[in-house]
């Protein structure tokens, strides 16, 4: 499910993964497969490594590959928790503080669109008053 996932998502296939080249998108695709098969409890470190010919220290740098976009890379982290949504249960993924944050996000995001409709609603309301002003002097001259 994992690998799947993220060839899918990342357009490449496991062969391509396991090759040794150290293309960026490349790399960042068998990060991310490291980081949710070690999150899931796949396996061993050593094991998690073997499948991609890596030992266990590239499947540790590779986590912390990823916590530290998930932190300093808003694009990325975007992309990490969208796999985690179609992968599996968050709370097997993530800590309860980036839990939240997902659940958040789109929460705040609503907000932001609700507070601009109500300024654009308050902006109108205020052209038709000034409007209504203006024909009232109108019509009193």
């Amino acid at each position: 499910m994992i690998c799947e996932t993220i060839c899918e998502g990342e357009g490449f296939n496991m062969e391509q993964l396991k090759t040794e080249t150290r293309e960026q998108k490349v790399v960042f695709a068998r990060q991310l497969i490291m980081f949710f098969a070690k999150k899931m409890k796949v396996g061993s470190l050593s094991f998690i490594g073997g499948r991609f010919s890596k030992d266990h220290a590239t499947v540790i740098h590779s986590i912390r590959s990823i916590n530290n976009y998930m932190s300093t890379d808003k694009y990325k982290r975007a992309l990490i928790i969208s796999y985690a949504k179609k992968i599996g249960p968050t709370k097997e993924i993530f800590d309860k503080k980036t839990q939240m944050e997902i659940i958040l996000k789109p929460l705040q995001e609503d907000v932001s669109i609700l507070e601009q409709r109500l300024i654009n609603v308050q902006l109108s309301i205020k052209n038709i008053m000034d409007s209504i002003d203006n024909i009232y002097k109108y019509n009193q001259k």
